[in-house]
């Protein structure tokens, strides 16, 4: 499995006297396929080309950060695909939205409307079945079983961080969406007997969903001789955002935050995933007077941030 290796840095307005906190450049993976979604692929993608499925079908928002990355990875393995969109009243394509239609052609696009979205992987299920092809099912985020041994190389590249910094990480800070890395996160932490607080900040999705998810690990892990007994494993916080709190919505707050982030410590981030992450992570820094060695993931996402270039919370720039 290919190797990928991001780098730490310390983020000095986020430290106090007592914590150090560091990011993980997980942004600076690539830009197009984005961040933590590169470690998906690293082993979903190797899986359908061993199975030889001929299709896969992608489910997803038109905004989502892993159709766009998802489409070019299967573009250059040469896997063709149906991606199931979540239709919205949308007019004008920006951001991801453009991203995805310059990506895909409009046979290669099925629109789902809102109120059928909670069956939509049936309605790819009954798809399939009609179609005789032999394809794979790729549920939201990517957050199936063959995307779990990709996603155990983020523990695994952390430690590489420690050691080379010659620390280790008393906290780590990480966003969730369909929360499943974050699930593997935590699992990764247990297994390896580790004594770090992870802390899961929901942008979507709940401590269930998380739940769920982490059940499927710890199956996971056990089915590839992985010894794993935890079923609530210790050492995991849960937050939610502090601010916009629900799923999308973006306020004037968050929207000064992702200028902040970029001219203060010169990172980029998009409004709704990795600025209310970063800036509810240095909340709880501070509130909470955490202490030791702090590690926050930047899980990517930059192209969702072109969507917001016309927006007027950042005209003034």
């Amino acid at each position: 499995m290919q190797e990928l290796r991001s780098r730490i840095h310390q983020l000095p307005s986020f430290c106090t006297e007592k914590a150090n906190v560091f990011l993980k450049r997980e942004d600076e993976l690539g830009f197009g396929i984005s961040g933590c979604k590169k470690r998906k692929y690293l082993s979903l993608i190797p899986f359908l080309q061993a199975q030889k499925y001929e299709i896969a079908y992608l489910i997803g928002g038109e905004n989502s950060n892993n159709l766009v990355g998802l489409v070019q990875a299967l573009r250059e393995a040469k896997i063709p695909f149906l991606a199931y969109i979540k239709a919205t009243k949308q007019v004008q394509k920006q951001g991801n939205a453009f991203l995805l239609h310059l990506l895909t052609k409009p046979e290669e696009r099925m629109y789902v409307p809102s109120e059928q979205w909670h069956e939509v992987e049936k309605i790819a299920e009954t798809d399939l079945q009609i179609s005789g092809k032999r394809g794979y099912i790729v549920p939201e985020g990517a957050s199936c079983s063959a995307s779990i041994m990709g996603l155990c190389t983020l523990m695994q590249d952390i430690e590489r961080n420690e050691s080379e910094n010659n620390l280790f990480f008393d906290h780590i800070f990480i966003d969730a969406g369909t929360a499943y890395t974050a699930a593997t996160l935590v699992a990764m932490n247990y297994f390896l007997q580790r004594k770090t607080h992870i802390h899961v900040i929901y942008i979507a999705g709940n401590e269930t969903l998380f739940w769920q998810h982490y059940q499927k690990v710890a199956a996971f892990f056990m089915e590839n001789d992985m010894p794993f007994t935890a079923p609530l494993p210790p050492n995991i916080q849960h937050h939610f955002p502090k601010t916009a709190r629900a799923f999308g919505s973006v306020n004037a707050t968050i929207k000064q935050a992702v200028i902040d982030f970029a001219q203060t410590e010169g990172i980029l981030t998009d409004p709704v995933y990795m600025a209310k992450t970063l800036f509810t992570a240095k909340d709880i820094i501070f509130s909470q007077k955490l202490t030791g060695n702090i590690l926050l993931i930047h899980s990517g996402g930059g192209t969702g941030l072109m969507g917001f270039a016309n927006d007027n919370g950042f005209k003034g720039l």
